[in-house]
């Protein structure tokens, strides 16, 4: 065996061994990645709304379901009637985008989001709204 043959062998060894411990130390990283914070995506049930002062209850409206998905897409029932689009989330504040009828976009601004707990304000005619939404997985959390 040449003197320089075991420099060959570890030199084709480390190409193939530095590749290796890239990708493991790689899978490692992603797996000690946590979560970036609750998730807005699942069922959400209406609880309250204040307006100026005053509560309405979720109960005086039947308590309409918000539903957000993976891919983006969202819907609220509410008394029987569908509301449906798209959603994207960008540091605090929620787009809704309605696919119809009249395909306008809706600012949600997230006073706070729990793994229970979503609370968001819009303003509608310069006078602030704030909504609280508990989480609602299975449909007979839905309604009490």
């Amino acid at each position: 065996m040449p003197r320089n043959a075991g420099l060959f062998y570890t030199m084709k060894a480390t190409r193939y061994i530095q590749p290796a411990g890239f990708i493991a130390l790689f899978i490692l990283f992603l797996a000690s990645c946590k979560p970036a914070g609750p998730k807005i995506v699942g069922r959400w049930r209406l609880e309250e709304i204040m307006l100026e002062g005053t509560k309405i209850t979720g109960h005086e409206l039947n308590y309409p379901v918000y539903t957000f998905d993976e891919e983006g897409k969202y819907s609220i029932l509410a008394a029987g009637v569908e509301e449906s689009g798209t959603w994207s989330k960008e540091k605090n504040t929620v787009s809704l985008k309605q696919t119809s009828p009249k395909q306008e976009e809706i600012l949600l601004r997230v006073d706070s989001l729990s793994e229970e707990v979503f609370v968001y304000t819009i303003t509608n005619k310069d006078v602030p709204l704030q909504f609280t939404l508990h989480r609602a997985e299975n449909p007979e959390e839905e309604k009490d």
